[in-house]
């Protein structure tokens, strides 16, 4: 595997970084629950739909599901005055044994069916898209049910009210259950994405998420829409804390799994350049990485941005230059993005400006086929210097042995070098720490 700069200096030794991978977390946090007499109303609401939509949602009966309210709401937007008389119905059929999504759209009402039979104590995964050609429902990532239908999504009216686990008319069908993680959306998601989404929790400026919410407050009356909408909603007087409490949630929604697992990030002062080195295990949907510089670790600019593998399980090396002036010391960190705009910052690392105490050049630097470089040291005071080069894998392909010099030069031959920068390591005798400096073969 690839090693750092540091740990060339320190000994030259090779080691094996070990990796360990750990279950990714729960982190469902809190649902609400429904005890069977109890509405969650959040008024009347606009998403803007035209002839697209999703809406996605985990539930869980607490119950055997046909013994209590029949046509058990989920998350409805229907009129207030009566019946059947709405925008989308999230709900179950007449017994509670299938999962229904209806629709209306191009002025007509229509509804399709799971093949799931639905059971108490299991949490399932719904969603339900339109893309102004067919209405799909999907259960736990699986295509269930479809049929065709087109035109535009119904305009809500101001009687038409977004209502969570009963109807708005009457405050009837009411469920029986927990309900966790509602996200309604203005596009079509694609079963990929369906799948992709189902076990995280979203960010709030997904593509077109038009309402989020998470359920997960642990007090007071509000529930708060994750999204950008803010489309927030108040737990009525006529529905209690008690009667639709919060509860541990243990639906399977998981930390978002980490898009890279990065081995290493190291920064070295080498010859008056700031050598940046990173590797990483695995990737997964990786974008670019970007590197940003401080003067302070509080303002920050990019400085590279270094496009990354997508997917990989194998160990990719990457490397970066930075051959800006600075004075003292300078901090960097690297962020990671996927492809679709997710990121995760790295540990900031700083490095401090170091003074060579040999007088010393290397030249010609660039250098080219010609092949024969020179070390030049203007006053060694006759001490013995060793040199050693390493290409940027931690190879080495040079080493000269204890050499004594007395205000002379050294000349190494770099015909088998191929183009690219290379690390020089001069150890002398009364220093107590290595001298590096880059060369580069074009």
């Amino acid at each position: 595997m690839k090693k750092s700069i540091n740990s060339l200096i320190l000994g030259l030794l090779f080691v094996t970084t070990s990796l360990s991978f750990k279950a990714q977390t729960n982190v469902a946090g809190n649902a609400l629950y429904y005890d069977g007499s109890s509405i969650l109303n959040f008024g009347s609401i606009d998403f803007g739909f035209t002839d697209e939509l999703t809406i996605m949602v985990w539930v869980k009966w607490d119950t055997i599901p046909s013994s209590t309210n029949n046509w058990a709401n989920i998350l409805t937007m229907n009129s207030v005055n009566s019946s059947d008389d709405g925008i989308f119905w999230l709900q179950h059929n007449s017994d509670n044994s299938k999962f229904e999504f209806a629709l209306t759209a191009g002025g007509s009402r229509s509804f399709i069916q799971s093949s799931t039979i639905v059971e108490k104590d299991i949490w399932y995964h719904i969603a339900a898209t339109y893309d102004g050609v067919k209405m799909r429902l999907y259960i736990n990532g699986e295509l269930e049910a479809e049929r065709s239908k087109t035109g535009s999504v119904r305009t809500p009216s101001y009687y038409h009210y977004l209502t969570m686990g009963a109807w708005a008319y009457n405050s009837s069908r009411l469920f029986t259950g927990t309900i966790d993680e509602i996200s309604v959306w203005t596009r079509t998601l694609s079963v990929d994405e369906i799948l992709e989404k189902k076990n995280y929790n979203l960010k709030e400026d997904e593509t077109n998420l038009a309402g989020y919410w998470m359920l997960d407050e642990i007090s007071g009356q509000t529930i708060f829409d994750n999204s950008n909408s803010e489309f927030n909603g108040e737990i009525s007087s006529s529905m209690s804390i008690d009667t639709a409490r919060r509860v541990q949630s243990d639906a399977p929604i998981y930390s978002m799994p980490l898009p890279i697992s990065l081995i290493s990030f190291d920064v070295e002062f080498i010859n008056n350049v700031v050598v940046l080195e990173w590797a990483t295990a695995s990737e997964t949907n990786n974008d670019y990485f970007t590197l940003y510089r401080s003067n302070n670790a509080k303002d920050w600019i990019p400085v590279a941005y270094i496009k990354g593998m997508g997917n990989s399980t194998n160990q990719i090396n990457y490397s970066y230059f930075d051959e800006e002036e600075f004075n003292k010391v300078v901090y960097y960190k690297l962020r990671q993005t996927d492809f679709d705009g997710r990121f995760e910052e790295f540990e900031i690392k700083s490095v401090r400006k170091e003074i060579s105490n040999l007088d010393f050049s290397i030249y010609p630097n660039p250098c080219n086929d010609n092949a024969i470089i020179t070390l030049d040291f203007e006053d060694s005071n006759n001490e013995e210097i060793l040199i050693e080069i390493f290409d940027m894998s931690g190879k080495r392909l040079f080493v000269s042995g204890n050499t004594l010099f007395n205000d002379g030069n050294f000349t190494i031959n770099t015909t088998d070098f191929s183009p690219g920068k290379y690390i020089i390591i001069l150890y002398k005798n009364s220093q107590s720490e290595p001298e590096k400096h880059i060369l580069v073969k074009y």
